[in-house]
């Protein structure tokens, strides 16, 4: 095992913070002991009293590491859920900030908080947006805006387990758009098979991504405010997507299916941004289909990792392309 395969192979690194893992014991004493020579080259010291070794279980940096998944500290949660209602800038700020860091876990998170996040953009306006400064300004929220705050408490108690990616499961993508937000979901399927409807393979939950329309793409189209989370997800999100099995791809606007088609499908007609992120999709190897709107509830997911049985769906299969993937990937742009 060489040094420099250490970082991000089996050693993470978070400011004076280490975690260090491993599928073996042997390999694991190999790592902890090419660690060591390390440290002890360029004069540092561990705190043993905050090493802890030979877990299963880790708790680094809020986060809690299982050979299951990765999920968020309780008592971290905990704090947000027992937070009174914010009465100054500062409180908000601080709120949001804490409850963002958890929001690849958190279904719809950017249009739940939208309110609250609008609020405190205004409360700040033309100041440097320091915690010093937000701690002088006084606030008192809204009903509308007390409810988006029970909301995101709401979200924050039913925050999901972040599954690992298995390099022989199914990688599914669903994504939902409206004139003022969007979400993507990723989910793995361990054993997909073929003659099972996608709403009744077992998912396990990736990764959210969400945001909101703001400037000039609150004018969008409603295709283009359909097409733009997926393209903005392989842009995050390529970590996970640039395999060699390639995803599956879930939408719930046709017309997205023929735009979004590789190669020779990609219609003439297309111009614009629409076209570019054409082009930008097919550098990933994927297959696309449609699902109808009414039974796509992909974006309310949530609840089955909460352990609540969401409601039956339909999916609909209108027709499949598959991609061929370009090693050669370019940054997005234009988004």
């Amino acid at each position: 095992m060489r040094e420099k395969n250490l970082l991000f192979e089996h050693v993470l690194v978070w400011v004076d913070d280490l975690l260090i893992y491993a599928r073996t014991i042997d390999e694991f004493l190999e790592t902890i002991d090419l660690i060591y020579s390390q440290l002890e080259k360029y004069g540092l010291f561990l705190g043993m009293d905050k090493t802890c070794l030979y877990t299963k279980t880790a708790k680094w940096c809020g986060r809690v590491l299982t050979k299951d998944g990765v999920s968020y500290d309780s008592s971290k949660i905990q704090a947000l859920i027992d937070m009174p209602v914010p009465t100054t800038a500062e409180a908000l700020q601080q709120f949001l900030c804490a409850a963002g860091w958890m929001r690849s876990s958190l279904v719809d998170f950017a249009r739940m908080c939208k309110l609250l996040q609008e609020r405190l953009d205004k409360e700040l306006a033309g100041t440097r947006r320091t915690k010093r400064v937000a701690g002088n300004i006084s606030i008192e929220l809204t009903p509308d805006e007390i409810v988006s705050f029970q909301h995101v408490k709401n979200l924050l108690q039913n925050a999901a387990t972040l599954a690992l990616p298995d390099p022989a499961g199914a990688i599914c993508m669903y994504s939902d758009a409206s004139d003022e937000g969007w979400i993507i979901i990723l989910t793995q399927v361990k054993d997909w098979d073929n003659r099972t409807p996608v709403r009744d393979q077992h998912h396990d939950l990736l990764h959210c991504v969400s945001g909101t329309f703001h400037g000039a793409s609150r004018n969008w189209s409603v295709i283009e405010k359909e097409g733009y989370p997926i393209v903005r997800a392989c842009s995050e999100l390529d970590y996970l997507l640039i395999r060699d099995k390639g995803f599956k791809m879930f939408t719930d606007h046709r017309n997205l299916i023929y735009i979004f088609a590789p190669g020779s499908e990609i219609k003439k007609h297309i111009r614009g941004k629409l076209l570019r992120w054409s082009l930008k999709l097919n550098e990933y190897n994927y297959e696309i289909e449609h699902i109808a709107g009414e039974d796509n509830v992909w974006a309310d997911m949530f609840s089955r990792w909460a352990g609540e049985k969401p409601a039956e769906t339909h999916t609909s299969s209108m027709k499949r392309w598959n991609t061929t993937m370009s090693h050669q990937l370019r940054p997005l742009v234009d988004m």
